[in-house]
């Protein structure tokens, strides 16, 4: 099966997903699109889970689709992107600023 997106974090093929940052990532499910959105922005000091994807949503920074288009299938990600993408969010949250 040819899909049109894949999770940018887990390399997930999808049909639909959420679309972040106007196509520059892509997340398959709420705990990727979460831990891609909070390496963007953080969540506020006293904000709830639900309360910062609201804020995010209705900044325009993430909206849920589904892509039908063929023609716009994309190829699906090597190991060395999948790899490059992984390593990226978890220097975001690293804690030993090394």
């Amino acid at each position: 099966m040819k899909y049109n997106r894949y999770d940018t974090l887990t390399g997930q093929g999808m049909n639909a997903g959420y679309c972040i940052c106007d196509g520059e990532a892509y997340a398959s499910n709420d705990e990727t699109l979460l831990v891609q959105l909070m390496a963007i922005e953080s969540i506020g000091e006293s904000e709830v889970v639900s309360e910062y994807l609201e804020r995010l949503y209705e900044d325009g920074m993430y909206y849920y689709t589904t892509w039908e288009d063929e023609d716009d299938a994309d190829d699906e990600p090597t190991q060395e992107e999948l790899n490059a993408v992984r390593q990226a969010m978890f220097n975001l949250f690293r804690t030993d600023n090394k």
